[in-house]
């Protein structure tokens, strides 16, 4: 396992680049090029490169330096693999779940999703989250693949917002477990590809749930819900 002094100064190094080098934990973008001039770069990468093969090394390095996309499949395979190993996702026991809400029983929910469109081949588990009210933006929910966990925001359980749109959204969560997010060759994280915008609009309510939503969206900000 490298230091991420010791990555920076191989890719300066090698590169023949003066190198800004930022570690995240972002879990979206894994490696983003932030800035390029002709004598520097600035750039983002994931904390699970402390632990990359030389060679991916050399090829981030060779791409920093060229502008390849070549050197970029190397990575790609790399942040896939690494993707599913990260230390702080961790396995979650069902009984700390919360299930149980006042309008709506997210389980009874899955498992008909499941039978219906997923031939029980789908995530087992699902909970309520609580998101912090923002003014920006809204989280309906989301999909965590090591703990094979869907998550639904606590405001969709309430008498106003119907059932096909909170169908809607745990389907739509589901997907992540069967279409996976990919890594393109630009280093960025592909979530919500060709294959499975078409696989959503199989939810047989799917364009009632996205008209609801587009009409509606503004009362979760205004505390309506």
């Amino acid at each position: 396992m490298y230091s991420s002094e010791e990555i920076h100064t191989f890719l300066s190094s090698s590169s023949g680049l003066s190198v800004d080098l930022i570690i995240n934990e972002n879990k979206r973008y894994l490696f983003t090029v932030l800035e390029k001039k002709r004598r520097s770069v600035r750039i983002s990468l994931h904390r699970m490169f402390l632990e990359a093969p030389l060679a991916v090394l050399e090829d981030l390095s060779l791409y920093l330096q060229t502008g390849k996309k070549s050197f970029l499949m190397s990575i790609s395979q790399f942040i896939d693999e690494k993707s599913y190993q990260q230390p702080y996702l961790q396995r979650v026991e069902p009984q700390a779940l919360h299930t149980t809400g006042d309008y709506y029983d997210l389980p009874a929910i899955l498992s008909r999703l499941q039978e219906d469109f997923f031939e029980h081949k789908g995530p087992n588990l699902i909970t309520w989250f609580g998101q912090k009210k923002t003014r920006s933006r809204i989280i309906f929910g989301e999909y965590q693949p090591l703990l094979q966990l869907v998550k639904i925001n606590k405001k969709l359980d309430h008498p106003s917002v119907p059932d096909y749109f909170v169908d809607y959204v745990v389907f739509h969560e589901m997907l992540h477990h069967v279409i996976p997010s990919s890594t393109m060759p630009s280093g960025r994280r592909s979530i919500h590809g060709p294959e499975f915008r078409k696989r959503e609009k199989s939810y047989i309510h799917f364009k009632k749930a996205v008209e609801w939503q587009n009409k509606h969206k503004h009362l979760f900000f205004e505390g309506v819900f």
